[in-house]
């Protein structure tokens, strides 16, 4: 359906403090867009409270998305086809010309999640799940209490179906997921339009331009065996995605290198180039010792 902008300043006010607690971030709201013939009432909502509710929605304007959610609060008198728009971040003033796309999105039933997963490959692993390859529960858990995420800007590089990216953006980060397999990228946003909900945005690559500390936060895990098998670059990539965070960097590798030509590497020469907090170590389901790492930056 289309909709266009109406009223509102689209910045951050004491109204959206309420809506902290529900996404774990401050809010950007009070953008407010008037969709003819709409009765959101009739659409089922993503996040449900007594007085209010939320619908994960993306609004979309010359082929470019951004993904928040649409609130309404059922005390209100406002006009039954306007809704308020809240996302993490500023939307762009360009939204505010001319009509958009606005898509209201929702979750599959778990009969649609089951007959679509199990036509899949999986690897990470989620909760609906047929397969359980992975201990993406485990990292998470591994890691989540290390890092502020709240409002924090996060890259997950080589992020497959989005496992951790949905993670971090459940605890309040604004997450971005780069992933150059096009069949898996497109998995990753059919979990996030039909079963995860979360606002992450999902990219190929990096433009040149962003690479100077564009993050606070950059994930790089399980990716490195899969581009450098016998980690010959695993120096130079380190050194690369350091300069991308401002706070930290995560990374999981496989230890040693399960494919090595130079097979005098050792453990100790690989923690002495990644550097930082060896957080775990231990035995993957399907391949490989695996170490997680935490470097400050």
């Amino acid at each position: 359906m289309r909709g266009f902008y109406v009223t509102g300043a689209n910045k951050a006010h004491n109204r959206c403090n309420t809506h902290s607690k529900i996404f774990n971030t401050q809010m950007f709201g009070t953008f407010n867009i008037r969709v003819p013939g709409l009765k959101i009432k009739e659409m089922p909502p993503s996040i449900v409270l007594p007085n209010k509710s939320y619908w994960f929605i993306s609004l979309e304007k010359d082929k470019v998305k951004y993904y928040g959610w649409a609130i309404r609060d059922f005390s209100s008198k406002q006009a039954v086809n306007i809704v308020e728009i809240l996302t993490k971040e500023l939307l762009p003033v360009t939204l505010k010309e001319d009509d958009l796309k606005i898509k209201f999105l929702k979750t599959w039933k778990a009969s649609e999640i089951e007959e679509w997963a199990k036509r899949q490959y999986w690897f990470q692993t989620f909760p609906f799940t047929p397969v359980k390859k992975a201990d993406s529960a485990l990292i998470w858990d591994t890691i989540k209490d290390h890092a502020d995420w709240s409002g924090k800007k996060v890259l997950d590089f080589g992020c497959h179906y989005g496992y951790f990216s949905f993670e971090a953006s459940k605890a309040g980060a604004i997450v971005r997921g780069v992933e150059n397999n096009t069949k898996t990228l497109n998995r990753a946003r059919i979990i996030r339009d039909n079963i995860i909900l979360q606002d992450v945005s999902f990219s190929h690559t990096h433009k040149p331009t962003e690479w100077n500390k564009p993050y606070d936060v950059v994930f790089y895990f399980s990716v490195h065996h899969q581009i450098d098998p016998n980690y010959s670059q695993l120096k130079a990539t380190i050194e690369k995605y350091k300069k991308m965070a401002r706070e930290c960097l995560f990374v999981e590798l496989i230890m040693p290198p399960m494919f090595p030509k130079d097979k005098s590497m050792t453990e100790n020469q690989i923690n002495n180039i990644v550097g930082g907090e060896v957080l775990l170590t231990y035995k993957h389901k399907v391949r490989g010792m695996r170490r997680i790492y935490k470097v400050t930056i």
